[in-house]
């Protein structure tokens, strides 16, 4: 489909995503052609060389509207995301992914309740802990678990260094 002109992508693309979500297949759900402005590389006749025989060019980057192409997607993982792309070198990528999405999935996937707000939780279920272990105690020598569901981005250790005096309080 091409987006018109001041049309907001994101609502086109909800009904689609919604109904990829209700089947809970991962798939493409839309692919949107917009134009917008965007640096691209044209060359001219190098001044002087317009009649030559054989041109010598100058290259440069100007702006200019071209399409870009866009392709939503629904991932059970990660929600709703988007692919955008043009057809001009360098040929740029940018690739859309929410992180609350990505969140409340992962809350769902450990069956914890949560009620969402646009942009982040209003309230979340506070999970249960797992029971210490003595297996693999990180540097400090006192175990931790870290709270259910875990982040890709946290390290499941203990950061204080093996300095005890700078740790945080362990939970009980």
């Amino acid at each position: 489909m091409h987006f018109k002109k001041g049309e907001k992508k994101e609502e086109t693309a909800r009904p689609c995503l919604e109904a990829a979500a209700r089947e809970g297949k991962d798939r493409v759900v839309l692919i949107g052609i917009a134009q917008e402005k965007a640096s691209v590389w044209k060359s001219w006749p190098r001044n002087g060389q317009e009649k030559a025989r054989h041109l010598h060019m100058d290259w440069g980057r100007e702006w200019a509207y071209i399409d870009h192409f866009y392709f939503y997607l629904w991932d059970s993982e990660w929600g709703a995301a988007f692919w955008k792309t043009n057809a001009y070198a360098p040929f740029p990528i940018w690739l859309w992914l929410n992180g609350h999405d990505w969140a409340k999935r992962q809350l769902e996937k450990a069956s914890l309740e949560y009620e969402a707000l646009d942009s982040g939780f209003r309230t979340c279920q506070v999970p249960r802990r797992r029971p210490f272990s003595a297996e693999a105690p990180p540097a400090c020598g006192r175990a931790r678990t870290p709270a259910l569901p875990a982040s890709p981005l946290d390290e499941n250790r203990c950061r204080c260094s093996g300095r005890r005096d700078r740790h945080p309080p362990h939970p009980e």
